[in-house]
């Protein structure tokens, strides 16, 4: 059988890593929840895409979890990939997996508000991440957009794992887009 693999991406304060969290609880030790901010802490990178020594760190990743969902590890991957290039190089990587993409958005208005109450984020990040996510550069399809202005992360969860009870084999299925909006 095929690990899955449950990648959601999405700017900064759009709420990715309360409902990582939440998926990782309800599945308990059947998945295993990575960050890419967990990965860069881990290896003591300044940087996010390549190092200062010019390696490139999407590649690092791509190997580490490719190596545990080839050891059998089902995974949640909690990332910011806005460049378009950065996520497609993901997908291909990871296309022997089952994989389910989920990309999550909120009002640039929400963002704000949601960054200020977070003292650990720069200011306007997350609006220019929203700006190069969704204008500058076009991403594949996803197979779940949520936008998560108005739905707390118990809502958003509660939706994911509907959609996903809906992916006998989440490979076998043809890729769709679905917003979610209540």
């Amino acid at each position: 059988m095929k690990s899955k693999i449950i990648l959601i991406n999405g700017t900064s304060c759009t709420g990715k890593s309360s409902v990582s969290k939440l998926l990782n609880s309800h599945y308990g030790d059947s998945f295993i929840y990575l960050t890419w901010d967990s990965f860069l802490e881990r290896i003591n990178a300044k940087e996010t895409i390549t190092d200062a020594d010019k390696k490139d760190l999407v590649s690092v990743f791509i190997r580490e979890v490719s190596a545990q969902a080839k050891a059998g590890d089902n995974l949640i991957l909690d990332i910011v990939c806005v460049p378009s290039s950065t996520f497609e190089r993901l997908v291909q990587a990871f296309k022997e997996f089952d994989l389910y993409k989920i990309r999550m958005r909120a009002s640039v208005e929400e963002l704000e508000r949601r960054e200020l109450a977070r003292p650990d984020r720069k200011d306007g990040q997350a609006k220019t991440q929203h700006i190069q996510m969704f204008y500058k550069y076009t991403h594949p399809e996803y197979d779940l957009e949520i936008d998560s202005t108005d739905l707390s992360p118990q809502e958003i969860t509660k939706h994911i794992l509907r959609e996903l009870e809906n992916f006998s084999s989440l490979k076998s299925k043809k890729t769709r887009q679905k917003d979610l909006k209540i």
